[in-house]
């Protein structure tokens, strides 16, 4: 058109032409002993590269909900003060006092990815659910499902000090403190009435005190075949096998409604050549296999280790 300036690249500081350059695609660091980061504890758009799927587009609104509910509640602050008042205390609780003092996972946008997964299976019927979070530490992220979802949590942890803020500063209603630690000497049930908190490590996670049966969800993040090398009791310690999580899942298909959902999150998947098989579709102790991710929610290739299952319960384990 008349008039009109013809368009001109816009210049570097060299003088030649800007080119245009795809945000670089991410991914995750694992180091040899599978002891560093398996997904981000940042989300950003830059780490899904020029185009994101709708789950990882929801991935990135989950974390800003619960970026806002840590700053509600101060969560990083009193994360910080919490690690270095246990770091004083370690003489007085069971377990690895760098895990039990690790911040982490009291705060509630660590589990975004979770909180991601769990929406896409859960959908609008989450309301009124019953959910067992296994690890859950203080009980951050069980505040955040029951305050702003109204579900129904019940915080599972080692760490004494931890179910103490999960139950009385956090006021979630039930606790128990089970041992990660396997015994098959044990093999009762126990049930215990709600809001009731057990106090001693009376349990583990292949023996739990709830009736069959008793939640919609299972959750876990950094827990169930997480492999830390540490020898912290209940995590994958002995040459990366995976048997020692494998032998929880037939509890946890007990306690699981029919059609309900175990999702597991932050697997340390490079250390256990074994989980490469947890390919969708895998069955094993009455779940399935429905889903699997990598540690940015991308549907996991086939051959590689992922780091996000969705396991599915379809029948009874034997």
């Amino acid at each position: 058109m008349p008039g009109r300036k013809p368009l001109r690249s816009k210049k570097s500081s060299t003088g030649l032409p800007k080119r245009r350059t795809k945000p670089q695609i991410v991914t995750p660091v694992i180091t040899s002993d599978g002891s560093i980061l398996i997904h981000p504890s940042h989300y950003q758009s830059s780490h899904f590269g020029s185009r994101l799927t709708l789950l990882q587009k929801r991935l990135l609104a989950t974390q800003e909900r619960l970026i806002a509910e840590d700053s509600r509640h101060d969560n990083h602050l009193i994360a910080m003060r919490h690690a270095d008042e246990w770091h004083h205390q370690r003489a007085h609780h069971d377990g690895d006092s760098t895990y039990i003092a690790n911040d982490r996972m009291r705060v509630a946008k660590h589990y975004a990815p979770i909180h991601t997964l769990l929406e896409l299976v859960g959908g609008r019927g989450l309301k009124g659910k019953s959910i067992l979070h296994v690890a859950g530490s203080t009980g951050v992220y069980a505040r955040y499902l029951r305050d702003q979802l109204q579900m129904r949590p019940v915080v599972l942890d080692i760490d004494r000090l931890s179910l103490h803020d999960a139950h009385h500063e956090r006021q979630i209603k039930t606790v128990v403190r089970a041992n990660a630690i396997i015994e098959k000497k044990h093999t009762g049930r126990y049930i215990i009435p709600r809001g009731k908190r057990i106090a001693v490590p009376e349990y583990e996670t292949t023996r739990l005190p709830f009736a069959d049966k008793s939640f919609k969800f299972v959750i876990s993040d950094h827990f169930l075949f997480a492999n830390y090398h540490r020898g912290v009791g209940g995590f994958e310690s002995h040459g990366g096998s995976i048997e020692r999580s494998e032998e929880t899942l037939p509890e946890l298909n007990r306690v699981l409604e029919k059609g309900g959902y175990a999702i597991i999150g932050s697997i340390h998947g490079q250390s256990l050549s074994d989980i490469r098989r947890y390919q969708v579709g895998h069955t094993i102790h009455g779940f399935v296999v429905e889903r699997a991710y990598d540690g940015y929610l991308s549907p996991v290739a086939k051959g590689n280790p992922p780091i996000f299952i969705i396991l599915r319960k379809v029948r009874e384990a034997e």
